[in-house]
């Protein structure tokens, strides 16, 4: 395993380095509480590929207003474990070493079919 981790801010963050021509999560005014985030050698949105470098003042107060929490995406696990394949070819190898079973695709479909917020 990495030394990258996952935070979650607990608390909206007043983005020092905000820019309001800019769509990038790292230029919003703020940040809101709830926002995840990998944590490396820089601090990537978990949604997004902009990033902040560790020691700027923008991932400092994340950092403060977050805490740390398990990872849920294919992105964070892929992250957190050092893993560089995508999530097509993940879940191809874990069929092929048969940890994913052919019904656990249709347990999927059921699932989110049951519960549209799943």
């Amino acid at each position: 395993m990495s030394d990258t981790y996952i935070v979650e801010t607990t608390a909206e963050v007043i983005n020092p380095y905000k820019d309001g021509r800019s769509k990038d999560w790292n230029k919003l005014p703020t940040i809101p509480a709830g926002s995840r985030f990998i944590v490396g050698h820089s601090l990537y949105g978990a949604h997004g590929y902009a990033f902040e470098p560790i020691k700027s003042e923008l991932t400092q107060r994340i950092l403060a207003a977050a805490v740390k929490v398990e990872p849920q995406s294919v992105k964070e696990l892929s992250e957190v474990h050092n893993c560089a394949w995508g999530g097509d070819e993940i879940l191809r190898v874990l069929v092929k070493l048969g940890r994913v079973k052919p019904e656990d695709f249709a347990a999927v479909c059921a699932a989110v079919e049951a519960n549209e917020n799943f």
